[in-house]
């Protein structure tokens, strides 16, 4: 159990969230760019086909962001070590920023894809994660603690379990809803949405206007 748990969940709220912000701003205004560049046109002229242009850019935007985040994680356990937490914390915080910082960056890729200049991809960037981080858990108490899927869809439901989650699921029901192995369920509904976000950028570069 952490000892400042209120400091280290609002802590780690934040990092999903800016790693969200920055990594869906890099690849917002990548379409735009060519096309008010006027190279657009070119790069849909050559062999590189969308998938291979949506990869590129959302792969090559999120390794600096989770090579960056990577360096920071022997610190991160050291400190979740220091608080009573254990290593799990620390790896679900790791591996729940890859995967924010991945879907981010193919969605930036989609939002610039589909937007008509560079002002509106950027406001597009802001709001997007804002409400999916932080709008759509004022709707949680709707279902959501009820339907515990819905927390673990969340990065902010999976990265509280992997904090305040019990070690094992064995002791009854009320431990079993609160073991730290749900945020592993997490992972897989992720991979999907990042799958599903990779199709969608590569569907919208396939119709964006190249001029």
């Amino acid at each position: 159990v952490w000892n400042s748990p209120s400091l280290a969940i609002m802590t780690a709220h934040l990092q999903i969230l800016f790693l969200a912000c920055r990594a869906t701003a890099s690849t917002a205004t990548s379409v735009v760019n060519e096309r008010h560049k006027g190279t657009l046109l070119s790069i849909a002229l050559t062999k590189l086909n969308s998938a291979d242009y949506a990869d590129g850019v959302a792969l090559a935007s999120a390794y600096r962001y989770i090579t960056n985040f990577t360096f920071w994680l022997p610190l991160m356990i050291a400190l979740s070590l220091a608080l009573g937490g254990g290593v799990v914390p620390a790896f679900g915080l790791w591996i729940i920023g890859v995967l924010v910082t991945l879907l981010s960056c193919y969605s930036g890729v989609q939002i610039s894809a589909t937007s008509k200049d560079s002002q509106q991809a950027n406001q597009r960037a802001l709001s997007k994660p804002l409400f999916t981080l932080c709008g759509l858990p004022l709707i949680f108490p709707l279902g959501g603690f009820i339907a515990l899927m819905t927390w673990i869809a969340h990065p902010f439901g999976a990265l509280d379990l992997a904090i305040f989650g019990f070690d094992s699921p064995l002791g009854g029901a009320s431990h079993f809803l609160a073991w730290k192995g749900w945020t592993l369920i997490f992972v897989a509904i992720y991979a999907v949405c990042i799958v599903d976000t990779r199709r969608r950028a590569i569907s919208s570069l396939e119709r964006a206007r190249l001029l």
